[in-house]
């Protein structure tokens, strides 16, 4: 999720997927999919933190970024 430069490292991508994560939860899902840029250290560290596993990388061949692909069971 993309937060403002002014918001950063104050908790916000952490507390909105914590909010994503109980909603999907509440709606019945059983695993939430993300895909990133391999480069967005940021997310790269909150996906980390609420226990998301990478399960595929791929390189993007219109846009040549390595592309990750990371799943969490709910």
């Amino acid at each position: 999720a993309y937060v403002e430069r002014v918001y950063q490292r104050k908790g916000v991508n952490t507390r909105t997927n914590e909010l994503r994560q109980l909603l999907a939860r509440e709606a019945g899902y059983t695993a939430l999919l993300c895909t990133d840029v391999a480069s967005n250290v940021a997310e790269r560290a909150t996906l980390k933190k609420n226990c998301f596993a990478d399960v595929y990388q791929i390189k993007n061949k219109r846009t040549g970024n390595e592309i990750i692909v990371s799943v969490k069971a709910l």
